[in-house]
């Protein structure tokens, strides 16, 4: 039997709200804007993940609260990906948000009237 059944990349992606709005990224290889987040190191648990990402990306100390969402999708590699999106909410003052490991070159709060007008992938929408 193949192993292949069995191989998928785990992704993290956070929904950060605040005044009801959503914080989105944009890479810093990508044309895209997306959910911050990430991926799991081995040994590290769900919620330490979405802390260590939040904290090298933007400088965010972040505390996961429940799962959202999760969905499965195939890249345009041929890579299936695991998409597990938690609801989080931010510890520090967002004025101190920073990108500090480079994936991340622009970040912006969107709120339900500009969110159609955000370039994304059929995912988020």
């Amino acid at each position: 039997m193949s192993e292949n059944h069995l191989i998928a990349d785990i992704s993290l992606k956070a929904i950060i709200e605040k005044d009801r709005k959503i914080l989105f990224v944009l890479g810093a290889d990508d044309d895209y804007w997306q959910l911050p987040g990430g991926r799991i190191n081995e040994g590290e648990e769900l919620e330490d993940a979405f802390k260590r990402e939040g904290m090298e990306e933007l400088g965010l100390d972040v505390k996961p609260k429940n799962i959202f969402d999760s969905f499965i999708f195939k890249s345009t590699s041929g890579k299936n990906h695991v998409v597990i999106v938690y609801r989080c909410d931010v510890l520090n003052e967002l004025e101190s948000m920073r990108y500090g490991d480079g994936e991340i070159k622009e970040s912006k709060w969107v709120g339900e009237q500009n969110f159609r007008e955000l370039k994304i992938r059929d995912g988020y929408k």
